[in-house]
């Protein structure tokens, strides 16, 4: 019997699991697949209409701060978003060596595209490490004159400009309040009369006559042995030290620089080719006060170089321009570079984009970095990050006071930037060596040979 009612009660469960059956639709598909949230989309490709096995890939590989990588990240997903192009971002921790380049252009899984200091895109492309770029087909090509002229060569361009980074001089202002009278030096004798401790400084101007020998005493003592810091090995921050000091200045036709020679016999035609250009410098009146010049290691970290300025342990410093936006408040200052005036000045550097010429995506890659250089994109990244543009048309524009940080010479209407740069290239490897110079390590015999015969200095 029991039997017989365990049979029973397995028959009704199988008949009511057909009633059920029959009453309900069971779908095929039991689940709905759950949308990315939007911290996930930048991990992943879009979701893009075409069939997933089409989507193209990128790699960039950029070396930036860590805000300015964000920046970079929020607009590189717009891009994905719209274009439906994955691009991965990769920021090195820093910048790489010359054996770095070569290993990331020459390997097959190189990245497409590489941030680079733009005086190094040439040498690349010359190795037969980049692709060309088409001029017809890039928004970057709305660049100023002069950053274009350095990317070109054979016939080709083989770069775009990304940033513009002018050297800028910061400097702490309590440390200097009793020491200068409203503006900074413009020559190297006004320099010494200012920091020199063995020059009768005068700290309070009105009272020159009264100011005892102990008040004196105590206005020598405020000043650090470190008068002046840069990023050692840096080389246009070292020009930019000694050309704002008034060591180094460029003449035209055997005249000293001023701006109406400039615009009168500074360029010769539309190509940007100095007449006569060339540069005069005094380096040797550093001598004495070599001491006093004290370069930061090229990877030292911010205890190192922007607490020893706010501490008053240097006084003076040139770094790159988003450094110092990025790092000054109380009680540093900056000077803007628009401010100071020939013959002395600041010296501007950029980055720019380049292609590898592994890059199996190179129309996605020009697709790419037009957007990243496009007026807009380069307009944001100025509004949020005061990170300066390569368009002409924002410093014609005048937004802001944006012209400020670019040095006069170097504004879309001061046609002969690139007479400058021309005039400077055959001294490159002379910098370098006076660098050594200051620092003690090379002789003033080679300071001159190399000044006299610049070509052979390695560069």
């Amino acid at each position: 019997m029991p039997n017989l009612k365990k049979l029973l009660v397995a028959v009704i469960m199988i008949f009511v699991s057909l009633l059920l059956l029959s009453q309900f639709h069971i779908s095929d598909q039991i689940f709905e697949p759950s949308q990315p949230s939007t911290n996930e989309v930048a991990n992943r490709p879009p979701k893009a209409k075409k069939n997933p096995s089409t989507w193209k890939q990128l790699k960039v590989l950029v070396n930036l701060p860590s805000i300015s990588f964000i920046q970079l990240r929020q607009l590189n997903q717009s891009f994905i978003d719209n274009n439906g192009i994955y691009v991965e971002l990769v920021n090195a921790e820093n910048p790489l060596t010359g054996a770095e380049w070569f290993s990331q252009l020459k390997q097959e899984d190189s990245a497409d595209i590489m941030l680079t200091d733009s005086a190094s895109v040439l040498s690349f492309a010359k190795k037969g490490w980049l692709q060309p770029i088409d001029q017809s087909s890039n928004a970057g090509f709305t660049s100023l004159a002069w950053l274009m002229n350095q990317l070109k060569w054979n016939g080709y361009t083989w770069g775009v400009p990304a940033q513009i980074e002018p050297y800028v001089l910061v400097w702490n202002k309590a440390l200097m309040a009793g020491r200068m009278n409203g503006s900074l030096p413009e020559s190297w004798e006004g320099w010494k009369k200012m920091l020199d401790p063995t020059s009768l400084q005068d700290s309070i101007p009105s009272q020159r006559q009264e100011v005892s020998e102990t008040d004196r005493a105590a206005a020598r003592l405020e000043m650090p042995q470190a008068w002046f810091a840069w990023h050692s090995g840096d080389r246009e921050a070292f020009l930019s030290l000694i050309r704002r000091l008034g060591l180094i200045w460029p003449e035209v036709n055997q005249t000293p620089l001023m701006r109406s020679d400039w615009y009168a016999k500074g360029v010769d035609g539309d190509n940007g080719a100095s007449t006569g250009l060339k540069w005069n410098q005094q380096l040797i009146e550093l001598e004495s006060y070599r001491s006093h010049f004290v370069p930061w290691e090229a990877k030292a970290n911010k205890s190192e170089t922007w607490n020893l300025l706010r501490s008053g342990k240097v006084a003076f410093a040139i770094v790159p321009y988003s450094e110092a936006v990025a790092e000054v408040s109380e009680p540093l200052a900056i000077e803007a570079p628009g401010d100071v005036h020939l013959p002395v000045g600041q010296w501007v550097a950029s980055r720019s984009y380049i292609i590898a010429s592994s890059s199996q995506h190179e129309a996605e890659a020009r697709q790419w970095i037009a957007y990243m250089t496009s007026l807009a994109v380069q307009r944001e990244w100025y509004d949020t990050l005061s990170v300066l543009p390569v368009h002409e048309q924002a410093y014609i524009d005048r937004r802001g006071d944006i012209r400020r940080w670019l040095p006069d010479m170097f504004l879309p209407q001061a046609n002969y930037a690139a007479a400058l740069f021309n005039a400077i290239d055959p001294i490159r490897g002379w910098i370098g060596t006076a660098e050594l110079w200051l620092m003690g390590a090379a002789t003033n015999e080679q300071l001159q040979q190399g000044w006299n015969n610049p070509a052979s200095i390695s560069r």
